[in-house]
């Protein structure tokens, strides 16, 4: 019991610290315990956590799943063996080389949410809970600041109160509260907050994000038992977008502009991030094997003011090069694989939702590890994991007690067939 406890709390340490680094701006990375941020802190009490652990009482896995942490060792293991030398070569200081490795090891809070998090909670639906109520705390705070005149803007001129990064939360608040998206209910104080914060974010990323996931629900209407009631949801959502886009000014003036800037090239957004794939693109084709492996440089020149290319793929291409970009594409591949295939279950389905969002985000933001949403990520990756373990489970009790029950039947068919 202490074990789990343990294990819950630093879960909730871990959300509750992202939460506070979107609402400070990251200001509170500045604090630091033994030369580490708060977060670090987290992410370090979860490896050891999981270490000791691990070794008092071994897991058995299923195959999938067993793949899936492979690769996520492997990543790690490459960023050890590879990156240490490459960044000493490089010149780095040896505090900026451990810290650029152990900034790609997060992955390895998979495991420990997996094995540790889940199963100390008595159902899935509460540490989901827990990042519904980060999710209200967020929108709560900038409700405050937008009443009190906090606006920011865009490069563009767009107004925006939440920063982009906070939609990943409201992604999984949205997803996990709407009935549209195999959610088992409709929690419609959670939809509205989750639907707030994505038009304070006003963040183009965001909406082709939740258009994407969308055509997936679309996709997916089979698995809904309500389909009428779901129309009716649907119908709901539209009207609790379109009083926020009507109500709030700013939403109202910039909202149309920004949907429509993002199917273009030519706003000033676009033609920066164009500049910055061309230049890390130009770095990646220098070291296409490995990548550049220096966490502080993206770019053969300096000219860009070293920016991070607003893009995962070029920042992965850039600073990894080929194989390490492979390696993620392979985890991220496999968890999508395991997560449609049980997209029948609603978590599975939910979490896979949870994933494309986050992808589609941070393909066109340099958010993939950021600190402030990383642990969405790991949270949905390892719900799969824990569902598709739980799913193969039912399945071994399941077919023995219906073979049996089959034979069952097929004896008392026999026994009332007349022998001649």
């Amino acid at each position: 019991m202490k074990a789990n406890l343990i294990a819950k709390s630093i879960f909730i340490y871990i959300i509750l610290v992202q939460t506070l680094y979107i609402i400070t701006g990251s200001e509170i990375a500045k604090i630091l315990v033994l030369k580490f941020t708060l977060f670090e802190l987290g992410v370090i009490a979860a490896f050891i956590f999981m270490a000791v652990r691990f070794i008092l009482s071994p897991k058995s896995e299923i195959l999938l799943n067993k793949i899936f942490l492979y690769l996520i060792l492997g990543l790690v293991l490459y960023q050890i063996i590879v990156i240490i030398p490459l960044l000493y070569i490089e010149g780095l200081s040896i505090k900026e080389t451990l810290y650029s490795t152990f900034r790609r090891s997060y992955f390895l809070v998979i495991p420990f949410i997996y094995f540790y998090v889940l199963p100390a909670f008595k159902n899935n639906e509460k540490p989901i809970m827990i990042i519904n109520v980060s999710g209200l705390i967020l929108v709560l705070f900038f409700i405050i600041n937008y009443l009190n005149g906090f606006i920011d803007f865009t490069s563009t001129g767009e107004a925006r109160i939440a920063p982009g990064v906070s939609t990943i939360i409201f992604a999984l608040m949205l997803i996990n509260n709407l009935s549209f998206f195999s959610g088992q209910k409709n929690n419609y104080f959670f939809i509205t907050l989750s639907l707030l914060g994505f038009v304070f974010a006003n963040h183009k990323s965001a909406y082709l994000g939740l258009a994407i996931i969308s055509l997936f629900a679309f996709a997916n209407l089979k698995a809904i038992k309500n389909r009428s009631k779901t129309a009716i949801h649907i119908a709901l959502l539209i009207v609790l977008i379109l009083i926020p886009l009507s109500q709030i000014p700013f939403i109202a003036d910039n909202f149309w502009g920004r949907i429509t800037s993002s199917f273009t090239t030519k706003d000033p957004n676009a033609e920066s991030r164009l500049m910055q794939y061309e230049k890390a693109w130009e770095y990646f084709m220098q070291n296409p094997i490995n990548g550049s492996m220096v966490s502080i440089k993206y770019y053969a020149d300096s000219s860009m003011d070293n920016i991070p290319p607003h893009s995962f793929i070029f920042q992965l291409l850039a600073s990894q090069g080929i194989v390490g970009f492979t390696w993620h594409l392979l985890i991220l591949f496999l968890i999508l694989f395991i997560g449609y295939r049980n997209r029948k279950d609603p978590y599975s389905f939910q979490m896979f939702l949870v994933t494309i969002f986050y992808v589609s985000f941070t393909i066109l933001n340099e958010n993939f590890y950021s600190p402030n949403n990383i642990m969405i990520l790991n949270f949905a990756c390892a719900m799969i994991l824990f569902r598709n373990k739980c799913i193969e489970n039912a399945k071994k009790i399941l077919t023995p007690y219906l073979t049996a029950k089959i034979e069952k039947i097929k004896e008392k068919n026999e026994e009332l067939v007349p022998t001649a």
